[in-house]
């Protein structure tokens, strides 16, 4: 789950992973402190690029188990 720090919904982001936690869920959060809401939909950010790269290697490794 991708995380923005600056998104208006990150504490309920937050809380969801939280949830799913303790629903005996996996979970691998990834916190940007500087993204905001749809910033990896934004290729001008570098902060996207590398969003996009850590959730794709985390997908890839959830997918691999």
């Amino acid at each position: 789950m991708v995380v923005a720090g600056c998104d208006p919904l990150k504490d309920e982001g937050l809380a969801y992973a939280d949830a799913l936690r303790d629903a005996g869920g996996t979970v691998q959060q990834l916190f940007f402190a500087g993204g905001i809401h749809g910033f990896m939909t934004m290729p001008m950010f570098d902060i996207a690029h590398a969003a996009r790269r850590q959730a794709s290697r985390a997908l890839g490794e959830l997918l691999r188990r």
